[in-house]
């Protein structure tokens, strides 16, 4: 909000051209210019870079550093933004995740050492900046569960990047957290925030975002809530044909075959 007189040199930049300051000068307070009202996708693009934006999106997480700023991950059309805040408040947008904000700042990007794009940001100032557009749902694990295999198919009400939930069997976890999880219909690899410390057979109720992936959809940002324990469910027996088809993508299957090699990787 301030006016101020910039001299200086143009330089290359990061990423996009920028001057070199010599000498800077305050001349007053001033109203902020309206914002460009953009979308994630052109944000994403990087040619926003340095201008003062309005966006709208998801809340996908929240977190807090020890420095005090907030980082919070907005998404819209699979598209995916960080957003960094510099001053904090009494609201928790942790408290957001699901719902949809409507922010202004100033987009940004983060480039490697040749000037190219690696990911596209946002730097907002602080958290009244934001504006709650649609709130999440206070109880969201009192939804129905939906079947897994219905994930991203055709709907009269599209959720527009929110949040599912699915209940199932844990099938197996990954070192980093990620979970296989298996319900009547099919099965679903399911990214946890914070991830998740759970057992093979634990039957589990997931709310996580729909995403594309290689063979079927998976969840990503995911909670959970644990409802007791058990035992897997029977496998699939095939063949490595069966396999190669892409059909039984996080399903729990049974191969019976002649080992040829182990190799162990870092």
């Amino acid at each position: 909000g301030r006016r101020v007189r910039i001299e200086g040199r143009t330089m290359t930049g990061g990423y996009s051209p920028g001057i070199a300051v010599d000498r800077i000068s305050d001349l007053g307070p001033a109203p902020l210019p309206a914002p460009a009202v953009v979308s994630l996708a052109k944000i994403a693009s990087g040619q926003w870079d340095g201008q003062y934006v309005e966006v709208r999106g998801v809340v996908r997480a929240a977190s807090l550093h020890p420095t005090g700023q907030w980082t919070v991950d907005i998404a819209s059309e699979r598209h995916r933004v960080t957003v960094t805040v510099e001053h904090g408040s009494q609201t928790d947008p942790a408290d957001w995740v699901d719902g949809v904000v409507r922010l202004r700042g100033v987009a940004g990007v983060n480039a490697n050492r040749l000037g190219q794009l690696v990911s596209a940001a946002l730097r907002v100032w602080q958290m009244e900046d934001f504006e709650l557009y649609e709130p999440p749902h206070k109880d969201p694990f009192s939804a129905e569960a939906q079947p897994i295999q219905s994930i991203m198919k055709y709907s009269v009400e599209p959720i527009e990047g929110r949040r599912v939930k699915v209940s199932g069997t844990v099938l197996h976890q990954r070192r980093d957290g990620t979970l296989y999880l298996q319900d009547q219909s099919g099965g679903v690899m399911v990214g946890c925030r914070p991830p998740a410390s759970l057992s093979a057979g634990d039957r589990v109720e997931v709310l996580g975002f729909p995403v594309w992936g290689d063979y079927s959809p998976h969840l990503e940002d995911a909670s959970f809530r644990r409802l007791g324990s058990g035992s897997p469910p029977v496998p699939a027996e095939v063949t490595v044909e069966h396999l190669g088809k892409g059909q039984l993508d996080t399903r729990l299957v049974l191969l019976e075959a002649t080992l040829l090699e182990h190799i162990r990787s870092p």
